[in-house]
């Protein structure tokens, strides 16, 4: 998941307080504990962009279509343009989300105490 951090250039905080592309080499100049390095929607966002930019190691023809996919052409993409796939749904932890759950509807009868960063880190 570090590597995938890495290559989808994905910003944390700093240690210092300010912004930086993460490296895999300066890891211990962030400001985070190794459980909860990354949020679930950071490590969403770095599946995301892995799945986004896989390409075709040759010249294919996309099963059950006439279409084909050019060597190093991005497959999803290349999908998406076609109408193949039409959308990615985010993965989810389900303990996770079934804790921000309870907690969002517990309040929703006070705004101001809506779990907020919880619900935007989700």
């Amino acid at each position: 998941m570090l590597e995938g951090a890495e290559k989808a250039c994905l910003k944390k905080r700093c240690k210092d307080g300010t912004l930086a592309e993460f490296t895999i080499k300066h890891k211990d100049s962030f400001d985070q504990e190794e459980a909860e390095f990354l949020s679930t929607a950071e490590q969403q966002r770095i599946i995301s962009y892995i799945i986004c930019n896989l390409v075709s190691p040759d010249d294919e023809v996309i099963p059950g279509t006439n279409a084909k996919v050019y060597r190093l052409e991005k497959v999803i993409i290349k999908c998406m343009n076609l109408g193949i796939i039409s959308r990615l749904y985010p993965l989810h932890q389900l303990e996770e989300l079934d804790e921000l759950s309870k907690a969002w509807y517990q309040s929703l009868r006070n705004v101001i105490k809506q779990p907020h960063g919880t619900i935007q880190l989700h």
